[in-house]
């Protein structure tokens, strides 16, 4: 959280958007609140199963 923090912090006039993995810390209850007390500024995009599980040649 303090990573986040810090970021919005640093990019005050900018949208943040950052792709996470699905561990189940990203899903915790404080993260979705921390993501929606700062939803006008921050986006978490999580990829389904199948594209993290994707391998390319």
């Amino acid at each position: 959280m303090e990573l986040l923090r810090l970021i919005l912090k640093s990019y005050t006039r900018k949208h943040i958007v950052r792709v996470l993995d699905n561990v189940r810390i990203h899903h915790a209850k404080t993260v979705q609140t921390f993501l929606y007390v700062h939803e006008e500024q921050l986006t978490f995009i999580f990829p389904s199963a199948l594209f993290t599980s994707f391998k390319s040649d």
